[in-house]
This record gives structure tokens, sequence and C-alpha cells, in this order.
């Protein structure tokens, strides 16, 4: 299999450290100055958003500030019925799906975090370009990804594409993932394979008996670990790129709202000084 064993990389690696997995042997970053056409318009951006109006904002502006032009978007709105990310979302005539729609009544307790690998799982199975961009709503990103989206359709053999992050110790141990808060996935491929799911927990159900059969006695998923391992077993690629450098991951902005204003008076005070002049109106559709 042309792909490589758990533990063999190092979370963070760049493309140019793992040539099993450039089968057109584009080694670094300089290489992909030789793509001419940029094929962002295959792509769809993804992302699942919950009670963050002002987060999923300024993810949206910041990748309007370094793309132009009109963009694909599936967003799957999972708010309660108070939250403003709707009416935010309106404003600009950004289109999304009500994720209770999905999911039936609005999550309790817990339940939004199987909201957002079950609103995955529905997003790319009806995305209709053959990849997809998928980007949790607090990401930031820091400049174009042309070069990238060119990267990810010219090889076939990779079907996977984001930060990779290794064994995480404990008991559980947490499998190896593509940590989908930046990630490029084939979805042509994924829509093949019924068994290809974000779903990781055990406490709301495996979503299929091969992730139960894959599991050792001491090991468990996270969002993103069976997609890995499924990919490299159908004989598919991954590439591995390093996180917080394209982009930055405000790590679970939106769970530190709940306990405070600091993350929140972050964004407002330093991040939209910065974006009061990007306008979305009608840049997704």
């Amino acid at each position: 299999m042309d792909t490589f064993e758990y533990g063999s990389y190092k979370p963070g690696d760049s493309l140019g450290h793992q040539p099993t997995r450039d089968p057109n042997r584009l080694g670094n970053w300089n290489c992909l100055n030789n793509i001419n056409s940029t094929k962002s318009d295959l792509f769809t951006l993804i992302t699942c958003s919950y009670n963050t109006p002002l987060i999923t904002e300024a993810m949206l502006k910041t990748y309007c500030m370094h793309h132009e032009g009109r963009h694909r978007i599936i967003i799957v709105e999972n708010s309660d019925p108070e939250d403003t990310t709707r009416e935010m979302l309106a404003t600009y005539n950004i289109p999304y799906t009500d994720g209770h729609k999905i999911f039936g009544e609005p999550p309790e307790d817990n339940e939004q975090w199987r909201t957002h690998h079950v609103g995955l799982d529905w997003a790319v199975r009806n995305c209709k370009t053959p990849y997809c961009l998928i980007a949790d709503t607090d990401i930031l990103f820091n400049q174009n990804l042309g070069q990238l989206f060119d990267f990810f359709a010219n090889n076939e053999q990779i079907a996977l594409l984001g930060p990779h992050f290794d064994k995480q110790p404990g008991s559980p141990q947490v499998l190896p993932r593509v940590h989908p808060c930046f990630m490029m996935l084939d979805v042509e491929l994924f829509k093949k394979y019924d068994d290809l799911t974000f779903n990781h927990s055990h406490t709301f159900g495996l979503s299929h008996k091969l992730m139960a059969e894959k599991l050792g006695d001491d090991e468990c998923y996270e969002v993103g670990s069976y997609l890995f391992l499924r990919i490299g077993e159908i004989g598919k690629q991954t590439s591995n790129i390093k996180h917080n450098v394209l982009y930055h991951h405000c790590e679970g902005a939106s769970s530190r709202l709940w306990s405070g204003q600091f993350i929140l008076d972050f964004y407002k005070d330093k991040i939209f000084k910065n974006l009061s002049d990007i306008d979305i109106t009608n840049k997704f559709y």
C-alpha cells in the first residue's frame, strides 16, 4: 500500500517531506508554481456553525479577503433559535442549510458535538463539486489557496489533505487523524464508499460496523480518524500540511464563548479591525 504507517510522520511535516504522497513529484511549494490553471471552481467550502455569528463571519471574510469572485459553499447551521448566525448570513445573502432539518430537534447538552460529524457527512454527500475544502468556523485564512487547490486537483492519488496528528496517548488512545479544522477531500471517493464518515463517538453510536471492527481494545476515534484510516486501506494517499501556516485556527473558539468573553472581545478588538472593509454580500452561493 502506497501510504504511510501510523507514527511514521511528525505532526506538522510539510508536503515536501512526504514524497510517498507526492505521485507527480511536486516535492515542495516552489514546484507548485509550475501549475498555471487555478481549480478553485472544483471545490466547495464546507463548514458547520453553532452559535458563533461573529466568528463565522470572520472566517468567511478572511476567505474572501484572499480569494476573488464568488464561491460555492455549504453551511450546516446548527445554532439555537435565539442565536443571530442565521440573521448574519441572511444579511450577506449567504445560503445555508438548517441543521435542525437534518438532525431533528435542536441539540441539547453535549449533542452539539454530534451535529458536527453528522453535518459534515451530510454536507460532503450533498456536495456538487468533485472536491471540497472543510473549515471550522474559527479558522482565519492567511493567504490565497489557489496553488493548493491545483496541487490537490492535479494529484488523483491524493484523496485527503490537511494537518496530520499522531496517536494521542491516554486511555483510550485516540487514533491518528487528519484534523477537519482545515481539510481538502475527494468528494467523489467519499460518496463511493458508504462507510466513510466523520463519525467518532461511541456515545452517539458508530455509524458503520467496520468502525468497531477496526478498533483495538484501548483505542478510540476522533473526528477525522476513521477517514484517515480508511483512505489508506482503499489505496489512496493523504498529504500533510503544517498547522497554522496557511490559516490560523482559534482552537475551539466557539466553546470558549460559552465560558467567557475573552475570545469574543479578541475578535471584536483585533480581528475585525482588519475586516471592516471586506464586503461578502453575494460572494457565496
